[in-house]
């Protein structure tokens, strides 16, 4: 498997153990607690709440943290361009082995710097934004939520269009499992809520995107 997989999200130190054990990497928004020195695991990626967020705050939490992965704030209008790289680079200097930005607008791709992850977000109801694709051969992507058919799909295009997908993250199967649905590797099985723990839904997912993602 060459897409890095990772668990993404906070508030649930039971569903990460889950996750982690599945073989899921691990990952945070930066306004929650990280889980990672107890289970023993390096956290991969700190995303961040673009919509909330103090810079300095969200620095200092990856200068102790020392996530693989961390999300500059997205890349929303040209004249962002320079503030964007001025906190990539202070990213990288904090030892983010790959710093992302997320564009939002065509044309945005060119201005993010070459050591930089491109990191597309997922369309789904909440938010969602695919640049051309001619603007994304030769670099590194990152798919940004979404659901797992979603991804796989877009993995898989993406290949054939000569773009490279080095890393994913997912949690929508968190709120699926709560309604008793679980995403079986090809489709969503609902038993209903009360018919299955949690636990075991979550589980249940965990297992079947990764079974995916083997083949996409």
């Amino acid at each position: 498997m060459s897409v890095d997989i990772i668990y993404c999200a906070g508030g649930n130190r039971r569903f990460a153990e889950i996750a982690i054990a599945e073989g899921f990497q691990y990952g945070t928004r930066h306004d929650y607690k990280p889980y990672h020195h107890e289970f023993g695991v390096p956290l991969t990626m700190v995303d961040i709440n673009w919509k909330s967020y103090y810079w300095p705050d969200y620095t200092r939490k990856i200068a102790e943290w020392q996530p693989v992965i961390a999300m500059v704030p997205d890349y929303e209008h040209p004249d962002q361009r320079q503030s964007m790289q001025d906190k990539a680079r202070e990213l990288l200097a904090l030892g983010v082995a790959r710093p992302m930005c997320c564009p939002k607008f065509i044309g945005a791709v060119a201005h993010i710097p070459e050591w930089c992850v491109v990191a597309i977000s997922v369309p789904t109801t909440y938010a969602g934004f695919l640049p051309p694709v001619s603007e994304l051969r030769g670099r590194r992507v990152h798919l940004l939520g979404g659901s797992p058919h979603a991804q796989i799909e877009l993995i898989k295009y993406y290949g054939l269009m000569g773009v490279e997908v080095v890393s994913i993250d997912c949690n929508m199967h968190q709120k699926a499992a709560q309604l008793g649905t679980y995403f079986s590797g090809r489709k969503w099985r609902n038993m209903g809520a009360g018919k299955v723990s949690t636990d075991d839904a979550f589980r249940r997912s965990c297992q079947g995107i990764m079974r995916a993602m083997r083949v996409a």
